[in-house]
């Protein structure tokens, strides 16, 4: 039943106004299961600087949908790093699919668009953010990612 329902799934880009249409509450999932510093960082998503790096091209937006329904998303900037202007980058600021359909490979899925989408554009490399001992962190290794950063955080 799983694999049916994954097939029916579709892929696709789409503006910022119609994932800020159409996502629903799948921001505040996403933010209520990942986010471990909550009083820091409120849930407000930025959609004027979302539309902003659209209009620019800088941006690539997809999402999962499931007979209409927007199950899924993956957000990337694109950017040529300060110190190597001559790359052109992908960097993901969000990918999330909801728990009920996390199983069937849809977040690998969503990953293989990303960079087929990213590539379209003349990236060269992608970047993912992924917090230590989740998901994410164990799919990346088995899709070919390589650890290269390490982030630290505290609040001031």
């Amino acid at each position: 039943m799983r694999t049916r329902r994954f097939k029916e799934v579709s892929v696709n880009e789409c503006s910022v106004d119609d994932l800020r249409a159409f996502c629903g509450t799948l921001p505040e999932q996403h933010w209520l299961e990942c986010e471990d510093d909550k009083k820091v960082y409120r849930l407000s998503v930025n959609w004027d600087g979302l539309r902003e790096l659209e209009e620019n091209g800088d941006l690539v937006s997809l999402v999962a949908q499931d007979q209409g329904e927007v199950i899924g998303y993956s957000i990337t900037v694109l950017c040529a790093p300060i110190h190597a202007d001559m790359a052109f980058v992908g960097v993901n600021h969000g990918l999330f699919v909801k728990k009920d359909h996390r199983s069937g490979g849809l977040g690998a899925r969503l990953i293989l668009a990303t960079e087929s989408a990213v590539r379209q554009r003349g990236a060269t490399a992608m970047n993912w953010h992924a917090k230590p001992a989740t998901a994410m962190d164990r799919v990346m290794s088995r899709m070919g990612y390589d650890v290269r950063h390490t982030a630290y955080s505290r609040r001031l």
